[in-house]
């Protein structure tokens, strides 16, 4: 389940921006790029948002859960649109660092998602057992007592 569509980024920005931002001859809007960003953006959801819940959330009985995604989505891949261009103001990048600390915070859990449902596949798997090998020990109070 996506979180934002390219008829959501064209809502938000606008087909003028989204030329400006996408196409290089400047002639129409570059889907392909379009498309890259809002995968960059799920990635970077669901990367936190994985870590304490099934992802992608499925957000189908909660309109309010899906319209915070939405604009969580929607300013990342504005970010990353902007980025690309190299036009990342302070404004864009402040509400990008804002982002990605909501997401942090729902990674610890300070932010729970109510509509969220499961438990992410690392979070069932027993934890990768620690295995320690070393070579015996050289110097020992006992074989260094008679020196």
């Amino acid at each position: 389940m996506a979180y934002c569509t390219q008829a959501d980024v064209l809502a938000r920005l606008g087909s003028t921006a989204l030329i400006e931002l996408t196409s290089d001859s400047g002639s129409s809007v570059v889907y392909a790029i379009v498309d890259d960003a809002i995968e960059r953006a799920h990635a970077a959801m669901d990367a936190d948002i994985g870590y304490r819940y099934a992802v992608p959330v499925d957000v189908t009985g909660d309109t309010s859960l899906a319209a915070t995604l939405r604009a969580l989505a929607l300013d990342l891949v504005d970010f990353f649109l902007h980025q690309r261009r190299g036009l990342v103001s302070g404004a864009k990048q402040k509400l990008y660092d804002h982002v990605k600390a909501w997401l942090a915070d729902v990674r610890s859990g300070v932010h729970p998602l109510p509509a969220a449902s499961g438990t992410p596949a690392s979070a069932t798997a027993d934890p990768p057992a620690i295995e320690v090998n070393s070579a015996t020990r050289a110097a020992s109070r006992e074989n260094m007592e008679d020196l």
